[in-house]
């Protein structure tokens, strides 16, 4: 259809985007994991972004600024403090970073979960607007902290960060 009508061309970005999306976090440098749900996120930019907002009272790591989530969500779509700080490198369950440019619904399912592993950044990675689709309000809820079992067994089918 883009081809017919370039328009159209954030439609399939649109139907792209997950709704009550159950997500797996593991954060590997504390060996923690957590049970979320994802909705209404445009892409994986937004993604990192709420998602070191809604972790940064379960995992070390520097607490975003409050206008970053407002951007992220229903606040005004460019932050005040400036530009969006990644928090973490966001990879996927066999090791590959996961496209800051892509959209939840890329990222690969294990067993019928998508799964995030959140490690140190490798370097510093900002960006300037805090969500695609300005009308669509994000939802991201964690559900629950995986018990310390359930953290060890999801993270030993984990392949290595390449």
């Amino acid at each position: 259809m883009e081809n017919d009508r370039p328009d159209l061309w954030c439609l399939r970005r649109l139907l792209a985007v997950l709704d009550d999306e159950p997500l797996i976090v593991l954060h590997r440098p504390t060996g923690r994991a957590y049970a979320l749900t994802i909705g209404g996120i445009g892409d994986n930019f937004q993604l990192s972004t709420l998602l070191s907002h809604i972790l940064s009272e379960h995992v070390p790591v520097t607490i975003p600024h409050p206008s970053w989530a407002e951007a992220a969500t229903d606040g005004p779509v460019q932050p005040e403090a400036g530009p969006i700080v990644d928090r973490f490198d966001v990879r996927d369950a066999t090791g590959e970073l996961i496209r800051s440019a892509g959209r939840p619904a890329e990222i690969p399912l294990l067993d019928g979960h998508r799964v995030v592993v959140l490690d140190r950044p490798s370097c510093r990675r900002t960006w300037n607007i805090g969500r695609t689709f300005p009308m669509m309000r994000p939802s991201i809820t964690l559900d629950r902290v995986l018990s310390e079992e359930e953290a060890r067994a999801w993270s030993s089918r984990l392949t290595p960060a390449r």
